[in-house]
């Protein structure tokens, strides 16, 4: 168990997500609806490539802070407290129980 959720569970939907994040950057991946509730549509995923200035603020403070410091910046969250992490877990299964 890693985080409360099987290794395997992760491994499966990290690598999906991986394969699915390579069709999604080279423009063949189609915009489907019952994907672009669990991943990243091409729409969705203009946003990360979006010059504005907030984004270039956090790529340039990456290579320059700790993940604490940068997300307490730029997020206002402290991921050193496990109510972070609790909180993206419990978005993360309400999302999937969406989808039933």
């Amino acid at each position: 168990m890693l985080l409360g959720l099987p290794v395997e569970y992760i491994y499966i939907v990290t690598n999906i997500s991986l394969y699915y994040a390579v069709w999604n950057h080279s423009g063949y991946m189609l915009n489907n609806k019952y994907l672009a509730r669990i991943f990243v549509t091409p729409q969705a995923h203009a946003i990360h490539h979006e010059k504005s200035q907030k984004y270039i603020d956090i790529l340039r403070d990456t290579g320059r802070m700790t993940a604490e410091d940068l997300v307490m910046k730029h997020l206002g969250e402290d991921i050193t407290k496990p109510e972070f992490w609790l909180k993206s877990i419990k978005f993360v299964t309400d999302s999937i129980a969406a989808l039933r």
